[in-house]
C-alpha cells in the first residue's frame, strides 16, 4: 500500500502482474503478459485495466500507439481511441499491430459508449450521443440525450435505441426516457 500526498492509499504489488488470455473452448493458453505496473488491477475488460493501464487483447502487448484516452473499446479487428484535450480525436488503430487506420475529430466527444456493432460506435458529449459510421469514417448522426451517465444502449441494423435509468427526466407514466435514431 502506497499513501499519496493527499492522503489517498494505492496498492501496489510487490512484482508487477502477469495477465493472460485463454480459450474458453479448449482451455489453451493464447498469450502470457507481464505488465509494465505494479498497480493492482481489480478488473480487466476487453484491453483496459481497472489500474488504467491499456492492452491488445489480440496479442497482450501494451497500447504505445494511442493518444491520452478518454475511452477505448475494440471492436472487429480494431482499436478506437478517443483522445482528450481541446478538440477530442476518435483514432481507429488495427489491431495487433496499432498501426493507426485513421482519424475523426468530434470536438465535443467525451467518451465512448457501449456497444460497436453494425458498423456503428456510439460517442458521447455532454449531453448527445454521436453516432459514428466506422465503415465510412465519418459522424452518421447525433441526437440530444441529457440522461447518458445512467442510459443503456441498444442498436439494430436500422436503429439504435436509447434508455435512460434515471427518473428524474420522465414523467410518472414512465419508467425511462426513450430515445430512438434511424
Amino acid at each position: 500500500m502506497v499513501r499519496h500526498t493527499g492522503g489517498w492509499h494505492e496498492r501496489v504489488a510487490l512484482e508487477p502482474p502477469a495477465l493472460a488470455k485463454f480459450d474458453l473452448r479448449t482451455g489453451r493458453e493464447l498469450w502470457e503478459t507481464t505488465l509494465a505496473t505494479n498497480l493492482v488491477a481489480w478488473s480487466v475488460s476487453s484491453g483496459v485495466l481497472s489500474s488504467g493501464a491499456y492492452f491488445d487483447p489480440e496479442t497482450g502487448r501494451t497500447l504505445t500507439n494511442n493518444p491520452a484516452l478518454a475511452g477505448l473499446t475494440y471492436s472487429d479487428g480494431m482499436v478506437f481511441c478517443l483522445s482528450t484535450g481541446k478538440t477530442a480525436t476518435l483514432t481507429a488503430l488495427e489491431s495487433g499491430t496499432q498501426r493507426m487506420l485513421w482519424k475523426l475529430d468530434l470536438p465535443d466527444a467525451r467518451t465512448i459508449l457501449e456497444p460497436c456493432a453494425f458498423n456503428r460506435l456510439l460517442c458521447a458529449t455532454d449531453s448527445r450521443c454521436l453516432i459514428i459510421d466506422i465503415a465510412n469514417r465519418r459522424l452518421q448522426a447525433e441526437f440530444l440525450f441529457p440522461a447518458l451517465k445512467q442510459a443503456r444502449f441498444l442498436q439494430t441494423e436500422r436503429v439504435v435505441i436509447a434508455r435512460s435509468l434515471r427518473s428524474d427526466c420522465c414523467d410518472r407514466s414512465q419508467n425511462g426516457r426513450h430515445a430512438l435514431a434511424m
